[in-house]
């Protein structure tokens, strides 16, 4: 079964896309797009700070393991939609739901938006 998606370009313009999956789909939205819009991030940023101070307040750990750090960190270098160039060289996830940088990797609070890797 195909997915469908409308995206809306940098340039303006609506563009419906079919994949295979929604995976492929946010891969290919990706490529178009560059990625979520700064407002989309900010959503995203503000979120996760949220998610840190949850966390803080119920005494639980906000910092994973360096060995977690390090294969999170390994798995998003293998992902089609990591951008390691981007942000100084703090690199970039492109999927529509992320936006991070690696440090997104070192938080307890956060997981992969594909899944990749839980919280």
């Amino acid at each position: 079964m195909s997915t469908l998606r409308a995206i809306l370009l940098p340039s303006g313009r609506r563009l419906i896309i079919v994949a295979r999956t929604p995976e492929h789909a946010d891969e290919l939205e990706a490529q178009l797009t560059g990625g979520p819009s700064l407002p989309q991030m900010a959503q995203h940023a503000l979120a996760a700070a949220g998610r840190v101070v949850q966390a803080v307040a119920a005494g639980k750990p906000v910092l994973v393991s360096a060995e977690v750090n390090a294969e999170r960190a390994k798995v998003c270098a293998g992902c089609p939609l990591w951008d390691a160039q981007a942000r100084g060289g703090l690199g970039k996830c492109n999927h529509r739901k992320c936006g991070c940088t690696a440090l997104k990797a070192g938080l307890a609070t956060e997981r992969c938006p594909l899944n990749k890797w839980p919280a």
